[in-house]
């Protein structure tokens, strides 16, 4: 009776051994999508940033700089140029990646509609007597900003829901590394002195370069995250 006990015993250590080797493919797995989708959204950023500085400082005439058409061009931009290397990190794993390119676009144009909107409302002057105001357009811009892609995402993953949590929690570290860095006097900018790194002067399109490192690490480091936790519960059916 011995040996089946025994044979049962290393039985069920090859399953665990089988079991722990795939969590560790699993766990290097995510973290290597992780890492791509990080990378990949940074540089999103930095070509947003710096794309919007040279159409705004050299191509578009100062006297227009305010212009609707030049606030939806920059809108394009940071949709293309962040969607774009954003699809390069998912297309292995995500079927029908080029898709998120159509959901970033839309989402960008809603929110353009969104704020268009909202300046035709005067939205600042009803913030002043109402900043609760101001907190709800920005939630709801979120939303709209995060919508398509939740579509794109909920056809393939049960946890799609989460994404736009994600997004909002994405923003606010983002923005509030940016904050600890201005703090930190790493980084300062105004319309009124010249841009710093340091304490000591630099040019523009050096001190958008580290904000945007500095926003992109932070917005990519809880989105990466959360893509890789929405990714590992495919929905039944779907080829993801």
């Amino acid at each position: 009776m011995q040996a089946p006990v025994a044979s049962d015993t290393n039985f069920g250590a090859r399953w665990q051994a089988i079991g722990r080797r795939d969590m560790n493919d699993q766990a290097r797995a995510g973290w290597k999508e992780w890492i791509l989708w990080v990378t990949a959204t940074m540089a999103g950023v930095q070509l947003t940033l710096l794309i919007t500085e040279f159409l705004t400082g050299y191509l578009i005439p100062s006297g227009h700089t305010g212009d609707a058409w030049v606030a939806l061009l920059v809108f394009g931009v940071a949709a293309i140029s962040t969607a774009v290397p954003q699809w390069v990190a998912i297309r292995r794993r995500t079927n029908n990646a080029a898709q998120w390119i159509i959901a970033t676009l839309a989402g960008w144009s809603l929110v353009f509609v969104g704020l268009f909107i909202s300046v035709r409302a005067d939205i600042d002057r009803i913030g002043n007597k109402h900043p609760a105001s101001l907190i709800a357009v920005g939630l709801l811009l979120t939303v709209l900003l995060s919508l398509p892609q939740w579509i794109f995402m909920r056809r393939r993953f049960s946890r799609a829901g989460y994404w736009f949590a994600a997004r909002a929690l994405g923003w606010l570290a983002g923005i509030g590394l940016l904050g600890a860095a201005i703090d930190a006097n790493i980084v300062d900018f105004d319309f009124f002195t010249p841009a710093q790194i340091l304490g000591r002067s630099a040019p523009d399109v050096l001190v958008w370069s580290v904000i945007g490192l500095l926003f992109g690490f932070g917005f990519a480091t809880i989105t990466g995250a959360a893509l890789v936790w929405i990714q590992r519960t495919p929905k039944v059916g779907s080829a993801c």
